[in-house]
């Protein structure tokens, strides 16, 4: 574990990795079709990769899909363009 001062936090080298969170203001509907173009997984793996967006578990990435008819299993480099804007419309993100 490492400890660091509040002031200093988020310059910590293990926090730097983190994506935006999906209800900060960095996370846009811009960010997020930027991330999926570089990226060859499902989208349920690339919701989990904190690399990507930050803060998503399981069960809300599911929901998110199921609310939005998104099947997790296609690999992105398939997935339409608006889709995207289907799963974060379908959990309130936008």
């Amino acid at each position: 574990m490492k400890v660091v001062e509040t002031a200093t936090l988020f310059d910590a080298r293990e926090l730097a990795k983190l994506a935006p969170e999906p209800f900060s203001g960095d996370f846009t509907i811009a960010y997020l079709r930027s991330a999926l173009k570089t990226t060859k997984r499902t989208l349920k793996e690339f919701l989990l990769d904190q690399t990507k967006v930050c803060g998503l578990g399981n069960i809300y990435a599911s929901e998110a899909m199921f609310a939005a008819r998104i099947d997790p299993a296609p690999r992105l480099i398939r997935s339409r363009q608006s889709r995207p804007r289907d799963c974060t419309k379908a959990s309130g993100l936008f």
